[in-house]
């Protein structure tokens, strides 16, 4: 039977605007991606892209606004992971759906989203997609909720820095949280989603807030209240069989110049964490 992921959220925002969020390409870059396209309405279409090759398009099945968006893929190919892949080409016989469907629930000046994320297989080879879509969501909802509670309306500048690594996933997360990875003196015992966090990284910089999500071995987050409330990410996800990680800081008080010199910094720990060879 395919896999699905459901998980709701309360927003302390209006449904409109937790609606404009979802489909409107400017404010998706403002919580989501990093570039977004949008034709609205029933038959259209969302475009997003986290750059090559994390990135496509979903059809719009369902679009009542402030209530419900359904978006459809077909992974080409019929039985193959990747929910953002969309082929020009009709779905193959027998081919399950992809289906992301958005409920809002508005109650005074709060919303509650739900979100259903169907039609994941259930063979070993979706393993890694579902994964990763499961640990996604966890955080990006958090960050739509940040985002609109506290940032609304405001641009976003990030940095982002990946790297392949050529370790297991065990591996490679008890390297990054050791005392020699990451975060200097290694990611504390205690150290719990929703509890406050100080940490200092291995490049120098120092990060003081709460923690948004912590799932060894692929996600440590946190909200960082010395820059303001930015978001910082550490991930580790499997991606066509090759594992991958990441490093995301994403600000909406400072600016791409900014926030440079930090691009570099991580850029370099992640380079000394993490060899091209194990």
């Amino acid at each position: 039977m395919p896999r699905k992921v459901d998980t709701t959220i309360e927003i302390h925002a209006p449904a409109e605007a937790v609606w404009k969020a979802l489909t409107d390409p400017e404010e998706l870059v403002r919580w989501f991606c990093l570039s977004a396209r949008a034709k609205p309405g029933s038959g259209g279409s969302i475009w997003y892209s986290w750059g090559p090759p994390y990135e496509g398009e979903q059809r719009i099945e369902s679009w009542e606004p402030g209530r419900r968006l359904r978006l459809v893929s077909y992974p080409p190919g019929g039985d193959q992971p990747g929910w953002l892949r969309q082929s020009d080409e009709p779905p193959a016989p027998g081919s399950v759906p992809l289906v992301l469907d958005y409920l809002l629930e508005s109650s005074g000046g709060s919303t509650t989203l739900r979100l259903v994320h169907s039609g994941f297989g259930d063979t070993a080879s979706w393993d890694d997609e579902y994964d990763g879509v499961r640990r996604g969501w966890a955080f990006e909802l958090r960050s739509l909720k940040h985002y609109l509670e506290r940032h609304r309306g405001r641009p976003r500048a990030w940095v982002l820095v990946r790297r392949a690594i050529p370790m297991l996933m065990d591996a490679a997360w008890k390297r990054a949280a050791g005392p020699e990875g990451l975060i200097r003196g290694g990611l504390r015992a205690g150290v719990r989603t929703g509890g406050r966090c100080g940490v200092e990284l291995a490049s120098g910089d120092r990060f003081d807030g709460v923690v948004e999500l912590l799932d060894p071995p692929a996600v440590f987050a946190m909200r960082v209240e010395n820059l303001d409330g930015a978001l910082f990410r550490f991930e580790l996800f499997r991606a066509g069989g090759q594992l991958e990680g990441s490093l995301w800081l994403a600000s909406w008080s400072q600016t791409a110049a900014q926030l440079a010199p930090l691009q570099s910094r991580l850029e370099e720990l992640m380079a000394r964490i993490f060899p091209n060879t194990a």
